[in-house]
């Protein structure tokens, strides 16, 4: 049974050997873990001017990975997809929504010279409603799956935390004493 599924996928004709390639490849999470590896790495150091982890004495920024099962209503759909939660930069060639979508869907931009995305346009979003998003972006969690990327998404650490708690905590004690 197994050799006839084989030969009718091989003779299906429109189906090339890189496209069954794309589809198992696109199909597979640690795949995507480490596409994704790639695409982090090209946003930071091109967007928010980030050279490494080590090397840098600023705060990485807090970009959130989030992969989601698509509804597959043709074979060809991958079965995941990819959406980006980008923080706010101080790079003013990237501050407005039409910069972002030029970087991510110009054929000359270095960030499609990255073999690992599809030829799909990027859509670019300005979120104002971070909880709606991130209830949206996490409605397919199961025990079986989690949206959040855990090996790209660089969430806050608990020192950035401290001090955001901190710094709080002064402005609602300035704003008791006024």
């Amino acid at each position: 049974m197994k050799k006839n599924l084989e030969r009718y996928e091989y003779s299906f004709p429109t189906d090339s050997k890189y496209d069954k390639w794309c589809k198992h490849r696109y199909s597979d999470i640690d795949e995507i873990y480490l596409d994704t590896h790639h695409v982090n790495k090209r946003i930071l150091r091109q967007i928010y001017r980030f050279r490494g982890i080590d090397t840098s004495r600023r705060t990485r920024p807090n970009i959130y990975y989030f992969h989601e099962k698509g509804s597959r209503k043709n074979d060809k759909d991958k079965l995941f997809h990819t959406h980006a939660l980008l923080p706010a930069t101080s790079n003013l060639r990237y501050t407005s929504k039409v910069d972002l979508e030029d970087y991510f869907n110009n054929g000359r931009s270095p960030f499609r010279s990255l073999s690992c995305l599809s030829h799909q346009k990027i859509k670019v979003d300005e979120i104002t409603n971070v909880r709606g998003i991130l209830s949206y972006l996490n409605k397919e969690n199961s025990l079986s799956h989690v949206a959040l990327d855990p090996h790209n998404s660089h969430t806050i650490q608990s020192k950035q935390w401290k001090q955001q708690q901190a710094q709080q905590q002064q402005q609602n004690q300035d704003n008791v004493w006024q």
